[in-house]
């Protein structure tokens, strides 16, 4: 249990299934979410303490893939 609050869990969930196979940064989770820079720099803070993705090396800096 996450402690986190049912939109934040559905929104969540929204990101995995539009990106799971990608390597994201903050602007595309902007793009599914259709929220602002810092929404989604706080979404990938929570997706990083959940450890389910990882920081991706040799592709720019803040790119992440979801851990399989």
């Amino acid at each position: 249990d996450s402690g986190y609050s049912k939109t934040i869990k559905q929104n969540l969930l929204r990101v995995y299934e539009e990106v799971h196979n990608e390597v994201f940064g903050n602007s595309r989770i902007v793009q599914v979410l259709n929220c602002s820079e810092v929404t989604a720099t706080s979404y990938i803070k929570r997706m990083i303490e959940l450890e389910i993705i990882a920081e991706i090396s040799g592709q720019g800096k803040g790119k992440y893939r979801f851990i399989q």
